[in-house]
């Protein structure tokens, strides 16, 4: 019986160490992409949360693009209007 316990302890604290591991790894390989791989355009603080805006083109006028096909969109309004596109979810 305190052979079956012992196994079950060590089963449980193996159990919780990966469980633990997975975000931490999670965490790690984010912020080593995010070091590695800049992303383009710059990021502001608007009323204290980080937004990213990137703008492409020049001249007027200014195109402000809020969808989720932003380089497409920038692209074609970027040949002949500055495009700016932005995402306000925080940047870690």
């Amino acid at each position: 019986m305190a052979k079956t316990l012992r196994l079950a302890k060590i089963i449980a604290a193996v159990c919780v160490a990966f469980l633990l591991a997975l975000p931490l790894w999670n965490l790690a390989a984010t912020k080593w992409q995010h070091a590695h791989n800049p992303v383009p355009g710059n990021f502001h603080s608007v009323n204290g949360r980080e937004m990213h805006i990137y703008c492409s083109g020049a001249g007027p006028p200014t195109v402000v693009i809020e969808t989720g096909a932003w380089r497409l969109l920038a692209g074609l309004a970027g040949s002949a209007a500055t495009a700016c596109a932005s995402n306000p979810r925080l940047h870690l």
